[in-house]
């Protein structure tokens, strides 16, 4: 008996629909376990990030940028909330695992981001291109002399609990901000130093 040609039209639509649709579930499958090992990853960098890993990859990152001398802000937020500290507008969210290849190339000059400054939240690389006001308060003579970079970490640093890390472009010379006060450390005394501005 043969078909007709409506039903052999009709049993061809209805394989291809069968054979688009186990194809289209094989996606989301497929998906889903990606999407879940993303999970685990991101889970596992969130929360199983000790401190003297954060410490060596922050040293990473000011040892490349100091002999390179690029320049580099990077500010650690503490309990204050940084976000609250910037206008609405600043700052592009990325909101990924701290990690120093990152940071190196969100610093490289000629990137869209290089300019401004990186805040990092617990962990994570939270916001970057962040603008901070250069408007000190304990004007002085030093602080008169110094460049964009690191009179916007004096600002920050007077107006939160933060921590903040600039690496010049001039010199490579590395500076540690906290409480609106200075400190430059050396390459070998970096994580030392820094360690304790971010414990006390």
């Amino acid at each position: 008996m043969f078909l007709s040609v409506v039903e052999f039209v009709f049993i061809s639509l209805l394989i291809l629909f069968i054979i688009i649709f186990f194809l289209f579930l094989l996606k989301i499958i497929k998906l889903h376990k990606e999407n879940s090992l993303l999970k685990k990853i991101t889970k596992k960098n969130v929360f199983i990030f000790n401190k003297k890993t954060l410490y060596e990859e922050i040293f990473k990152v000011v040892k490349y940028c100091s002999l390179q001398k690029i320049g580099m802000i990077i500010t650690f937020e503490k309990n204050d909330d940084l976000t609250k500290k910037i206008p609405s507008n600043s700052g592009v969210v990325i909101d990924a695992p701290l990690n120093s290849d990152l940071l190196i190339t969100i610093f490289y000059p000629g990137t869209r981001l290089h300019d401004g400054a990186v805040i990092i939240r617990k962990n994570k690389i939270y916001m970057a291109n962040v603008m901070f006001s250069n408007k000190i308060n304990n004007k002085n003579s030093f602080s008169l002399s110094l460049g964009s970079r690191h009179r916007a970490a004096i600002a920050i640093s007077e107006i939160s609990d933060s921590v903040t890390l600039v690496v010049s472009e001039q010199t490579g010379k590395i500076s540690i901000f906290k409480n609106g006060l200075m400190k430059l450390v050396t390459i070998n005394k970096f994580i030392n130093t820094f360690s304790s501005f971010m414990e006390c």
